[in-house]
């Protein structure tokens, strides 16, 4: 990854990458100082993975408390959902590094109060994808209402159902669609390598 691309997407208040500190939840982790979060994921741009995407509806107000930095989407410690996310995907190296964005800047805990404007939402999205340069992504969705919105214009998008509970991660295939329970999460890694090679 450039050092340019990565500048560009660092001014997009929602955009992350899908790596973290070993002491991630600890008191020390860089992840409490966003100054160093941005330095960290710039330090490990050879990882990062222009062609899985993940994407979440909006970020929760537990999310905000330290917005003002770089790439701190997805990485406050004191939130259950961003330490689960970082426990599932660091198993899986091909998923490891992976841009992670929202579709909503909205601020709000309760995703149903979120209100979409496709047009403007999907305008911020696509820049984001044209600074990526990558055909073919899989999007990984976080939950329903990002996946119906974005199923109407991309192919390779994959879903992940009740990513709030912790026995949810088992992973089954339908309509090129994902679902995660306990066990089974190999068949994502492994049938995200096989497909983008094709």
């Amino acid at each position: 990854m450039d050092d340019l691309t990565i500048q560009e997407l660092a001014k997009f208040e929602t955009s992350s990458w899908a790596l973290w500190s070993k002491k991630f939840n600890h008191a020390e982790s860089l992840e409490n100082n966003p100054n160093k979060l941005y330095q960290f994921i710039f330090n490990q741009r050879e990882d990062l993975k222009k062609d899985i995407i993940f994407l979440g509806l909006n970020r929760s107000k537990i999310d905000n408390h330290n917005g003002s930095g770089f790439f701190t989407n997805f990485h406050t410690p004191s939130h259950p959902g961003d330490g689960l996310l970082k426990e599932l995907i660091t198993q899986f190296p091909r998923l490891h590094g992976g841009y992670m964005t929202d579709l909503s800047v909205e601020i709000e805990s309760d995703s149903s109060n979120v209100k979409i404007d496709s047009a403007t939402e999907f305008n911020r999205l696509k820049k984001q994808l044209d600074l990526l340069d990558t055909r073919n992504p899989f999007l990984i969705c976080f939950g329903n209402d990002v996946y119906q919105e974005l199923q109407k214009l991309f192919k390779n998008i994959f879903l992940i159902k009740k990513f709030s509970d912790v026995n949810a991660f088992k992973v089954a295939r339908q309509n090129r669609t994902y679902i995660f329970f306990q066990g089974h999460s190999l068949q994502l890694c492994s049938s995200i390598q096989q497909e983008s090679k094709t």
